[in-house]
């Protein structure tokens, strides 16, 4: 909100400061899975290709669905997880 209201320099700093926090949870997250992968006798198997497809078909099933929810809000639409 603060790039939208003109407000760069600051948008910038906070963002630069989040890299650190995420770099570190990212870590975290790899290590714990790494474990739980070892507990179970799994291997995590590298493949460029693999990565590549789930991060384009992760972000085409997130992104519209986040935009959804802004719009929702924003409208004051009546919210369900589709359970009941």
């Amino acid at each position: 909100m603060l790039a939208v209201a003109g407000i760069h320099w600051l948008a910038g700093a906070m963002t630069l400061a989040r890299i650190p926090l995420s770099l570190v949870m990212n870590a975290i997250m790899y290590r714990v899975g790494l474990a739980l992968f070892d507990r179970q006798g799994l291997r995590v198997r590298r493949s460029a290709a693999g990565f590549t497809l789930c991060a384009l078909a992760c972000g085409l099933v997130l992104q519209p669905a986040s935009v959804w929810g802004y719009v929702s809000e924003m409208l004051g639409l009546r919210k369900s997880w589709g359970t009941k």
